[in-house]
């Protein structure tokens, strides 16, 4: 105690008593000279139990003498020396504190001592440590994200891009082309740069773009079909196309990814079919007029015959209603 009183700033370390950090100081000789309550409290150890004893005498520190002479050197040519170092509690806990150090000097200006003043950040380190491992954690998520975003980018590319089927997509508000694949370039004769500058209307008939404007394109149910259209290619001709449309975000864009399926030959034959079925049942009608008429003539003359072409004009009259016919009025 005689050297604390010694020291010309023993008044200024007595005011700095009731700090919260550690401050404490030693001479050359590594005694500790002077040791506050807060140093007290930070380690555990009492100033009995610290203040006379050499700094590798009590452990609150470990360090070589190397690395103590070092930081007096550091001190004695800088007249400070601050870093992060790794203390301990009497009790054995981890204490991260940051250091700082400053050259106490007498009235002559020689060095006489080493005033430290110790900050526990440890609880900040345990903060960072935790904000940096959360951050490492977020970043292998995010690379993990960013490769399977870019993976399914990939597959969608090339499903799209090599779809056997024409499809595009569109924006719902301005109904213009956003993105469009090969087949479709093929199919409707239009260049990619003709598509990205076109809207739906484009592509439709006359009389079918008053259905489009109709058609409550923001509808995002399930209902994906949208049933059977015309469509006008580049060349002028006409193909009938069956749509399915499923709502997408693109590029922050609300659209629509649209598959066109060319249903032409389909929808020829059907027609077709019809045809056909609407002259056979022409030609049935026709036969049975002309028994019926048959049957008038010799009504009366001849009942076997009439009796028997009845029968015929009968049995035509089945056939045409089990071929769907309508039911005939003569």
């Amino acid at each position: 105690m005689d050297t604390l009183k010694s020291n010309p700033l023993s008044g200024y370390l007595a005011h700095l008593e009731e700090s919260s950090d550690a401050i404490f100081s030693r001479g050359f000789d590594k005694r500790i000279i002077s040791w506050n309550s807060g140093a007290a409290r930070m380690f555990g150890y009492t100033k009995q139990e610290a203040e006379g004893k050499k700094t590798t005498e009590i452990g609150y520190f470990i360090a070589t003498n190397d690395f103590i002479e070092q930081v007096e050197r550091k001190v004695l040519d800088n007249g400070f020396w601050e870093s992060e170092l790794s203390f301990f509690h009497k009790d054995g806990h981890k204490i991260i504190g940051a250091v700082s150090a400053n050259a106490i000097k007498n009235e002559s200006g020689e060095v006489i001592s080493f005033l430290f003043v110790i900050k526990d950040i440890s609880r900040i380190k345990q903060l960072e440590n935790e904000l940096k491992e959360a951050n490492e954690a977020l970043e292998a998520k995010v690379i993990i994200r960013t490769k399977e975003l870019k993976a399914a980018k990939d597959l969608y590319h090339n499903i799209f891009k090599n779809s056997p089927m024409p499809m595009w997509i569109f924006d719902i508000k301005t109904k213009k082309f956003l993105d469009i694949n090969e087949l479709a370039i093929k199919v409707y004769g239009y260049t990619r740069e003709e598509f990205l500058a076109m809207t739906l209307m484009d592509i439709r008939t006359d009389e079918e773009k008053e259905l489009l404007k109709q058609l409550n394109l923001d509808d995002n149910s399930e209902n994906f079909n949208q049933g059977i259209w015309k469509h006008r290619l580049k060349n002028g001709n006409i193909i009938y196309v069956e749509i399915v449309a499923h709502p997408i975000q693109f590029n922050g864009v609300e659209a629509k990814l649209v598959l066109a399926n060319n249903v032409t030959q389909r929808v020829t034959i059907e027609k077709q079919i019809e045809t056909n079925f609407n002259l056979f049942r022409l030609s049935i009608t026709m036969h049975w007029l002309k028994c019926w008429h048959s049957c008038q003539k010799i009504k009366g003359s001849n009942p076997v015959a009439s009796w028997h072409w009845m029968k015929i004009a009968e049995n035509n009259k089945k056939l045409i209603r089990s071929s769907g016919g309508k039911a005939l009025t003569i």
